[in-house]
């Protein structure tokens, strides 16, 4: 019996390896998988903050061109235009 035990041995190593080998390969998966999830959604937040900045920064810069023109009119109107 001793025998056949010391001969399944390398046998039994490679197979514990193996399954040891695929169980970290599925939890490298799925930590994989959930990092990206986790990156898409942070990626998509942070792009959304960035259009918001340039609408704001667009309709800013109507305001102050129109704040300008009006600042402009009323230095003619007082005459130091």
């Amino acid at each position: 019996m001793a025998d056949a035990v010391a001969k399944s041995l390398p046998e039994m190593r490679d197979e514990v390896r193996a399954q040891t080998r695929r169980a970290y390969d599925n939890v490298k998966q799925q930590l994989v998988a959930e990092w990206t999830k986790a990156h898409d959604k942070e990626l998509e937040a942070r792009l959304e903050d960035l259009k918001q900045a340039v609408q704001l920064r667009e309709s800013g810069g109507h305001r102050v061109a129109e704040a300008a023109r009006g600042a402009d009119d009323e230095d003619r109107t007082a005459g130091f235009g």
